[in-house]
C-alpha cells in the first residue's frame, strides 16, 4: 500500500506499475482548500481487489488518519485473470493542518495499520 499526498494542482498522478500503467484522476479537488491523498494498492495480478476510503480524521494538526475498506479475493475465489491497479483518492481539508511535518496513517477495516507516510508541507 502506497500513500501519496498531493498538495499542488494537478489533473492526475501516474502510478507505478510494470504491466499496466494507471493514472489516478484528481478531478473535483478544490486545490485552494484541499489536498489530495492517493491510496494505491499497486499492481495486482487478478481482479477482486479494491480500496475505499471510509473516513478521514485530522489529529492535532500534524497527522492525518485514514480509514479504509480493503477487499481482496479469498482463497479459491473465481476472479478475472487480468492485471488491475486499484486505488482511491481522498480529499483532505487544508484547514487544521499545520505547515511542517505531517504523518499520514492508513488503517484497514479491522483497525490495523496498513501504511504510513511522512511528508513536509
Amino acid at each position: 500500500m502506497i500513500l501519496i499526498l498531493v498538495a499542488e494542482a494537478r489533473e492526475g498522478v501516474d502510478l507505478q506499475g510494470s504491466m499496466r500503467p494507471e493514472t489516478a484522476k484528481l478531478s473535483g479537488v478544490n486545490w485552494e482548500r484541499e489536498f489530495a491523498l492517493i491510496i494505491d494498492m499497486g499492481e495486482q495480478r487478478t481482479g477482486g481487489y479494491a480500496v475505499q476510503v471510509t473516513g478521514v480524521n485530522l489529529g492535532g494538526g500534524d497527522e492525518i488518519n485514514v480509514d479504509l475498506n480493503i477487499t481482496k479475493p479469498g482463497p479459491g475465489s473465481f476472479v478475472a485473470q487480468v492485471v488491475t491497479h486499484p486505488y482511491a483518492v481522498a480529499r483532505i481539508p487544508r484547514v487544521g493542518l499545520r505547515p511542517g511535518t505531517i504523518t499520514v496513517t492508513a488503517r484497514n477495516q479491522a483497525g490495523a495499520e496498513v501504511a504510513r507516510h511522512t511528508v513536509t508541507l
